[in-house]
């Protein structure tokens, strides 16, 4: 199984690298609404502290949406005849995780020294917490959107039935990941460690399961 989603993983970066449908326009997007912060909340006047990180997590999960949505979706006829191979079904579900976890960590990568600056707010003392919040966080992304992502592939209104299924279902993450933040920015950070808790066990579950139902939500 790790051996054939290594080449799947592969298969799928060397596309992006040559055509660059994900990263480009999501890192575009990304940028364009921590601008579009900056500008409409003026933190000059207005400090943000209490603010950043629900702002800092709804602008990387909104443009993760473009990258890890069309992880199935920009090569449709290709992903069918993977899924006619003679290879584990999880072996795909797990090249697919692999690669929108790629991505979303360099998106934030990008996005949250951005947002710092534009928003005039600073990372919190606790920076290896911090990044172990964010790194968490967009791994259970990661894999909630794979598994809606093969879900939704299958039909002609993707586009529309993504966001459908990704929002209530990552809603508990994107709560769990604003809350640590927020209490790590507060200085709370044994608060900060219970939330870290939760998020992990979301990420968990969100990985185990589709592993082990990956062939029937492709067949559905």
């Amino acid at each position: 199984m790790i051996r054939a989603a290594g080449w799947i993983l592969w298969k799928d970066i060397t596309l992006e690298f040559r055509g660059r449908e994900l990263l480009v326009p999501a890192g575009v997007f990304g940028l364009l609404i921590a601008m579009l912060y900056g500008f409409a909340f003026d933190p000059a006047k207005n400090g943000l502290h209490g603010t950043f990180p629900g702002l800092l997590w709804l602008g990387i999960f909104f443009a993760s949406f473009l990258a890890v949505g069309r992880a199935f979706s920009v090569e449709a006829e290709a992903s069918q005849q993977l899924l006619l191979a003679p290879i584990d079904r999880g072996s795909l579900f797990l090249a697919k995780l692999a690669l929108n976890i790629l991505l979303t960590l360099v998106l934030a990568a990008v996005m949250t020294p951005a947002f710092a600056i534009l928003l005039q707010t600073g990372l919190p003392p606790e920076t290896g917490t911090f990044l172990l919040i964010e790194a968490l966080g967009l791994v259970g992304f990661s894999a909630a959107g794979t598994a809606m992502g093969a879900l939704a592939a299958q039909t002609r209104l993707r586009e529309l039935l993504l966001p459908a299924l990704l929002l209530p279902f990552t809603s508990p993450l994107l709560l769990g990941v604003v809350s640590a933040t927020k209490a790590l920015y507060g200085g709370e950070v044994a608060a900060a460690g219970n939330w870290i808790m939760l998020i992990a066990i979301f990420d968990v579950i969100f990985i185990v399961v589709p592993v082990l139902l990956f062939e029937f939500l492709t067949e559905v």
